[in-house]
């Protein structure tokens, strides 16, 4: 049952809002999509102790536009596919080490040494 409130959700979006209207991109859609990095803050520093999520915004079709704008598909699905395991080990509390098991034996199968 875990939720944001509608106040914090509500200056969440109007951020991401002042985001669009600056860079020109938006916010998970086409066709300059807008992705964020989201970082844990705190009063001090404390190294190795904070997540991140990178790339907030891909989705299936903002993944093909920035494929398309970098004329290189593999690095987008590469950075999508990080995003999800990003997403479901910080905020799902997914174990990492099935992601990597996953990949691993993709790989392995298709002969492939590299992400």
């Amino acid at each position: 049952n875990s939720f944001i409130p509608k106040e914090i959700w509500d200056q969440v979006m109007e951020k991401i809002r002042f985001l669009e209207s600056v860079t020109g991109k938006t916010f998970g859609a086409g066709p300059l999509p807008l992705l964020l990095s989201i970082r844990s803050g705190a009063k001090i520093s404390m190294p190795g102790m904070m997540d991140t999520i990178l790339n907030l915004g891909l989705n299936d079709e903002t993944t093909e536009i920035l494929g398309a704008a970098t004329d290189n598909l593999r690095f987008a699905y590469d950075s999508y596919r990080r995003f999800i395991e990003m997403y479901a080990t910080v905020v799902m509390g997914i174990e990492h080490y099935l992601f990597e098991n996953v990949l691993n034996h993709t790989k392995q199968q298709l002969n492939i040494e590299h992400d």
